[in-house]
């Protein structure tokens, strides 16, 4: 449903029950749906970067079509981290209104993270139900992430089942964990190369 309204194949309006449609000639529908159908196919080819390459050649397409503009500069360095790490707001923290809001919090984290585990072991052909230890160190990361990432600035990471294309691209280790995280920092430099990459 995010995606249709990011395509603009419906729209969200005021008077809108619930919603309305978009227009389906336009470019961004047409590209969006073009690039979910080059997806589908590159994984059924069994193409290991199918994600990446349909981003960028429907990159590339909405470019030659001219929906598309060029950044002035491809390199852009990040400012600084001050505006983000360590800017928390603890106002509200003990109100008693707080707690059933962190409860439920907790429980959806903890039941998201615990499907997520038994997902991504299956994938990885791994019985996690026999392995309490490794289950055990699985969550305690996992939550101290949760933790940890806002106090850092950045959304919250966890075991999310979008792993399942590591996995599926032969990712066993923390290896595969650690090059992505390196490649996302490197990242940052090329943030208004990255920006151009429209939201179908």
């Amino acid at each position: 449903f995010i995606a249709f309204r990011d395509i603009v194949m419906v729209n969200f309006t005021a008077n809108s029950i619930p919603i309305e449609a978009g227009i389906f000639t336009s470019l961004p529908v047409i590209l969006g749906v073009f690039c979910f159908v080059l997806l589908i196919v590159l994984v059924k080819k069994k193409m290991n970067a199918a994600v990446i390459a349909a981003i960028s050649i429907t990159t590339i397409l909405g470019m030659v079509l001219g929906d598309i503009e060029l950044p002035s500069k491809i390199i852009s360095f990040p400012s600084g981290i001050s505006s983000s790490v360590l800017q928390v707001d603890y106002t509200g923290i003990l109100d008693k209104e707080f707690i059933p809001m962190l409860y439920i919090i907790f429980l959806l984290v903890n039941i998201d993270t615990s499907g997520a585990i038994v997902g991504l072991s299956y994938k990885g052909d791994v019985d996690c139900r026999n392995n309490r230890t490794g289950l055990k160190k699985t969550m305690i990361a996992d939550s101290r992430s949760v933790i940890i990432a806002p106090l850092l600035g950045t959304t919250t990471p966890g075991a999310y089942l979008d792993s399942m294309t590591g996995i599926s691209a032969g990712g066993r280790t923390g290896l595969t964990s650690l090059t992505v995280g390196v490649l996302f920092i490197a990242g940052l430099i090329f943030t208004p190369l990255i920006m151009i990459i429209p939201p179908y």
